[in-house]
């Protein structure tokens, strides 16, 4: 019996015990989530890249598009990329392979990021090829010689059946076998395979270098060429071009196989085959399987051999046993109600399955799923994977024994390698520079950090605190539900708070950088139900004129401890400073106590009393000296004043961020001010059916409350905010584009909630794109009237489509496509410094244009430094309006997050600029402009710059209707002044601007 700790099947209980432990929070429920996650993301990318009419995804729509790609010029504005990780941490995983004659060699491939080879066992990882015709690796084989065959495509084990009836896969399809001979530099496409789209399995002959046994959707096929022309060997039997799930050798030279539901064998190097299953096995045969088959055998004895069947409800029909070459049969495994590796919240034993024979023990098996589970005769199943030292990632798919030393043992699966040199006992990853994970979205701070969620391994942190610049941090669970990652996004505001999301909208927020996530949801959102991912966005304003909180500024004495006197000392020389730098100090109030003893100044700051001195009001400077050395602390005080017009630095109650107030009346101590706090979030969110809007999110003292801010038709697959916050696009997945106007005036329920009645928000279809998936939008940092939207589903003719007028009452999109090919497009990005650039993220890279404005723009591949890979999400880092005045930036680079490859970082847009070509101006022309008094009870002054001529100052409610309109004449150039009578209004919040003015005059007035 092996040594070290097992998990046996009284485990499961405790750890469905742990599953179930939840608090009362939050009152958002998200319905049909799936803890194991294959059905779910499966149906998301299914919505992104099937034909919208067909359900289905046609390969030769798929071979069109590659072909395209070839016509395709390369870098039109010339971007390079550079990784940006997670670099510890592996993606989807289903190959690998260990050179038999140099077991320090190996090779490993991801689903969608291609394949890596280590020369020191799996320690680290180094991509092969990144420009290679296709990335969907899925198994690989030596031969004996030392040629390296792998097989592409993942449509054999990723497919379900659509609401059109049709069965399809989400797996990204692939381009047959690449192949590198012992000699040669690189690996090449077998031509002979081209047409090959699934290639689930590689065997290759030990005693013959040229003989190639392959599993294809199509069935099984034999080279003995090496490659060069292929085979059917069971042409004309019954099923012969059924899926073969697997393909297997034993020991003996005997080849197994699958041809559907039916398990095969031949005996004779592939010449003839006799099945092995029976349609009526009885008790000691081998039934046909109603789903997915897998082989594996003792390393020196060909009379073992195991076969895992699982059913077509993906849940585990047995684990059979022949230690007679297959003419009896055991069940040594069933599925009961602990014991099941593939199902949990779901079964998906069709997604994920393995299974390996100890080679030191042909009684000891291997089976992994969701979960990873051993048999040992005598023994029983006993569960494998625990916590710690115990742990292996979920949905494992490929066990390998190294080829000469039996306790080295390595699994391959959806969070990259894992290995054991215990036989098993104890697990660590081997995922160093396998730069293969899955991102949905990502979001990038103010440091340049990246954080994004995803395809089941949660959601990561690239915070440059690591090891490496690029390894990455895993965050915690939002209310103990982890999984699948999804959106996330750091504030810019306070750099400590992370928002992330877990699979079909569980969405938290966290204060500590991520560790741990809380929803924060209130009752009125309810069961709302989003999609796989659901999108949402952080809007942030650190100068918002609109906003409705206030902080209270109220004038206290400064204060200022000398301490302790030294045993003997008397005299003290020191300084006392207010808070504000523009607060007066009160020669007459300036006074100095210890204990009982209490020395005063004078308007002219002559100290007297217990003792002398001066203080300097100007400077805050001051000498004391004490009649006796004081024993007790030693405080100095003094009051204050600040005069109408005096600039006051306050904080925020975001995170206490400083902003600058001008005082518009003087202020004697213990006079107060209530202050607008210009710094302002809205969190949006898109459901199904529903978007929803908080501005407290930033605001971890309560629950913030939930607007609904539109109803709509169809799942939100995308959400994007103009950069005033005026706008929110929302993007469904069957085609619908709704824009949402008037944010800036959404403050409350009755502003801002669809069922107020009387909202200041105003919800527009603007565009049909009949069924399609929308998948990405952009808007113009500068305009907002330029929109970008992208669409996904193969099958169609355009992907691109723009407007130049998207605020209009009926805005127009035209298409955008040029010479791009027909194919997925995911993403967009406008280029803030060039209003020509455009970039887009799709499924084979990322394409670009130097002139999106032209009818017909010219796109081409800019992918140096990238692979081919699919791009889920773009964002260009952009200055925000916290900058300060005097610093310079650098903005424009692009991240770009890859679905295979991580996420990615180009530098080439990049620009270096002092601040205030165009935030600083608008802020400087905002300034211009004060109310004094704000509050103010019967009027207000207006104090702006403005040249001679006409013009209108208007009062605005916060629904957006003109209260008040009063026009003044400049009779000169320069600074002006205008006093408005506010005493018919109604109490409340309102905004005065001042129309034909050059420029952006706005300013919140209090009215009371």
């Amino acid at each position: 019996m092996k040594k070290g700790l097992r998990f046996a099947l009284a485990g499961s209980l405790l750890t469905a015990a742990i599953i179930t432990l939840s608090t009362s929070e939050p009152k958002y429920t998200p319905v049909n989530s799936e803890e194991q996650s294959a059905a779910g993301a499966a149906a998301y990318l299914h919505g992104l890249r099937a034909n919208q009419i067909t359900g289905t995804v046609n390969q030769e729509d798929i071979q069109s598009a590659i072909e395209s790609l070839a016509d395709m010029p390369e870098s039109a504005i010339g971007l390079n990329w550079a990784e940006r990780g997670p670099n510890n941490r592996g993606g989807r995983t289903r190959g690998l392979a260990i050179n038999p004659s140099n077991p320090n060699e190996m090779y490993v491939g991801s689903v969608s990021g291609g394949l890596y080879k280590s020369n020191n066992s799996g320690l680290s990882w180094t991509e092969v090829n990144p420009d290679q015709e296709n990335l969907a690796v899925m198994t690989i084989a030596y031969s004996k010689d030392g040629d390296v065959y792998y097989g592409t495509g993942e449509g054999l084990y990723n497919t379900w059946t659509t609401g059109f009836g049709a069965s399809t896969s989400s797996g990204f399809p692939g381009a047959g076998v690449f192949k590198k001979g012992v000699n040669d530099a690189g690996f090449t496409q077998l031509a002979s395979t081209d047409g090959f789209s699934s290639v689930g399995a590689i065997v290759t002959d030990p005693t013959n270098n040229d003989k190639v046994y392959i599993g294809t959707s199509s069935g099984i096929r034999l080279s003995t060429n090496g490659g060069s022309t292929w085979s059917n060997p069971l042409q004309g039997q019954i099923g012969s071009n059924g899926t073969c799930w697997d393909i297997h050798m034993d020991a003996g030279g005997n080849i197994w196989g699958t041809l559907g539901g039916r398990t095969m064998k031949s005996a004779d190097g592939g010449s003839t085959w006799d099945e092995v299953s029976k349609s009526s096995a009885g008790s000691t045969g081998l039934p046909r399987s109603g789903g997915r088959i897998m082989f594996a055998s003792a390393a020196n004895d060909e009379d073992y051999v195991y076969v895992v069947q699982i059913t077509s409800g993906n849940a585990l029909a047995g684990v059979y046993r022949t230690t007679d070459g297959g003419d009896t049969w055991s069940k040594i495994g069933q599925k009961s109600t602990y014991f099941d590796p593939f199902c949990s919240s779901q079964c998906q034993g069709e997604y994920d399955l393995a299974v390996g024979v100890d080679p030191s023990n042909k009684n000891r098996v291997i089976v992994g799923g969701i979960t990873v589970w051993e048999w040992e005769q005598g023994q029983g199943w006993n569960q494998v994977n625990g916590f710690g030292p115990y742990n292996i990632h979920s949905d494992n798919h490929d066990v390998v024994w190294h080829p000469t030393d039996s306790s080295k043992v390595y699994i391959v699966n959806d969070g990259g390698v894992y290995f054991s040199n215990n036989g098993g006992d104890t697990w660590q990853t081997l995922n160093k520079n396998y730069v293969t994970t899955q991102f949905y979205d990502i979001g990038i701070s103010a440091d340049r950090y990246v954080v994004g969620g995803t395809q089941d391994n949660g959601s990561w942190v690239m915070d440059g605190l690591g090891n490496t610049p690029n390894e990455g941090r895993s965050l915690g669970a939002v209310d103990g539900f982890s999984g699948d990652g999804g959106y996330s996004t750091i504030s810019w505001l306070v750099p400590k708070i992370y928002f992330t999301e877990y699979q079909q909208g569980r969405i938290g927020r966290s204060e500590n950088k991520g560790q741990s996530f809380t929803s924060f949801w209130d009752n009125r959102v309810g069961q709302a139900i989003g999609s796989w991912m659901t999108p949402f966005y952080l809007y942030e304003n650190s100068d918002d004129p609109l906003s409705e909180d206030s902080v209270q500024f109220k004038v206290d004495r400064a204060l200022r401890s000398l301490g302790f006197a030294n045993a003997g000392q008397d005299t003290f020389v020191s300084n006392i400073a207010p808070l504000q730098a523009s607060a007066v100090m009160n020669a007459a109030t300036f006074k100095v106590q210890s204990g009982t003893a209490v020395i005063s100044s004078d308007a002219s700051g002559n100290l007297s009393g217990d003792g002398t001195g001066n203080f300097d009001a100007a400077t805050g400077n001051f000498t004391v000296i004490f009649n006796s050395s004081p024993a007790a602390e030693i405080i100095a005080t003094v009051d204050v004043s600040y005069a109408g017009g005096s600039e006051v630095v306050l904080g925020s109650n975001t995170n206490g961020l400083p902003f600058k107030y001008i005082l518009p009346n003087s202020l004697g101590m213990g006079d107060s001010v209530i202050v607008q706090d210009p710094v302002s979030s809205m969190f949006i969110v898109g459901f199904s059916g529903s978007v929803w809007m908080t501005r407290g999110a930033l605001d971890f003292s309560t629950t913030p409350e939930w607007y609904k801010l539109a109803s709509i038709t169809g799942t939100t697959q995308a959400v994007e905010v103009s950069a005033d916050g005026n706008y929110a696009w929302i993007g469904t997945e069957n085609g619908r584009l709704y824009r949402i106007a008037g944010l800036a005036a959404a403050r409350d329920y009755g502003t801002a909630d669809a069922d107020s009645g009387a909202t200041a928000v105003t919800v527009d279809l603007v565009q049909n794109f009949m069924g399609r998936n929308i998948s990405g939008i952009a808007v113009d940092p500068n305009d907002n009237d330029r929109v970008l939207v992208t669409l996904g589903n193969y099958g169609n003719a355009n992907y691109v489509y723009y407007s130049g007028n998207a605020t209009s009452t009926s805005p127009n999109f035209l298409v955008k496509d040029g010479n791009l090919g027909n194919f997925p497009v995911y993403a967009a990005t406008f280029d803030k410094g060039n209003s020509a650039y455009a970039v887009l993220g799709t499924e084979y890279g990322i394409f670009s244009t130097q002139n999106i404005n032209t009818t017909s723009p010219q796109w081409g591949a800019d992918n140096s430094g990238l692979a081919r890979v699919p791009v889920f999400t773009l964002k260009q880092y952009r200055t925000n309006k916290s900058s300060t005045a005097d610093m310079t930036v650098e903005e424009g680079d692009i991240f770009a997050g890859t679905f295979g490859r991580g996420a990615f970082q180009t530098t080439s847009l990049m620009t270096t600029r002092p601040i205030g070509i165009a935030e600083q101006e608008v802020e400087q022309v905002q300034e211009t402009m004060k109310l004094f008094p704000n509050p103010a009870e019967n009027f207000t002054t207006l104090a702006l710059e403005l040249p001679a001529g006409s013009y209108t100052v208007e009062l605005i409610d916060l629904n957006g209707r003109s209260v008040k309109a009063v026009v003044f004449e400049a009779t000169e150039n320069g600074a002006q002044t205008f006093k408005l009578d506010i005493s018919s209004v109604a109490n409340g919040m309102y905004i005065v601007g001042v129309k034909e003015a050059p420029g952006s005059f706005a300013r919140l007035l209090i009215a009371h």
